[in-house]
């Protein structure tokens, strides 16, 4: 349950990142999502549209009254993606834990990137370095987290081909 949990922790930092990056993974190079609810993610159309509503929540983080990640809307947005993005990303017949360990990570996630953002503002005078460090935390560690899925499906894959052949597939 490692995976659904980072992207849930991302996905407190910055809601569509985690969708985005999971979604464009299943694209690309497939999370075995074909013949379930979340086939959706697995086109590419809804990876330009989340990976155009991250862009949008980057620009946006940085604009004066916008409201807190912790406000309910943004905790339930930020749940909702996390859940998503846990439950693409689990291991077979494991979604609905998975996509519950996201949503909770994604809450966790929004309280303590919250305090951290706003403790190093405080210390900095200023916001905004802080914000383009978190973005760069946010996308390089949901890349990192959902290459790391799509390969792990890729072998699984291998394996159940492995097996259907005749071969044995490595542990």
């Amino acid at each position: 349950m490692c995976v659904p949990l980072l992207l849930g922790l991302a996905g407190g930092q910055r809601t569509f990142t985690p969708p985005a990056a999971i979604t464009i993974a299943a694209a690309s190079s497939g999370l075995g999502l074909e013949g379930t609810p979340l086939a959706l993610l697995n086109s590419r159309w809804t990876g330009l549209l989340l990976g155009a509503a991250a862009a949008g929540e980057y620009v946006m983080d940085k604009q004066p009254g916008i409201p807190a990640r912790i406000a309910p809307a943004g905790l339930a947005g930020r749940a909702v993606g996390g859940a998503l993005s846990g439950a693409a990303a689990a291991r077979p017949g494991k979604a609905w834990l998975a996509a519950g360990v996201g949503a909770a990570g994604a809450i966790a996630g929004a309280y303590v990137s919250y305090r951290v953002r706003m403790t190093l503002a405080r210390a900095l005078g200023r916001d905004r370095p802080v914000a383009f460090a978190e973005d760069a935390l946010a996308m390089v560690g949901t890349a990192l987290v959902a290459t790391y899925a799509s390969a792990r499906q890729k072998q699984r894959d291998q394996g159940d081909t492995l097996v259907r052949r005749g071969g044995t597939a490595a542990a």
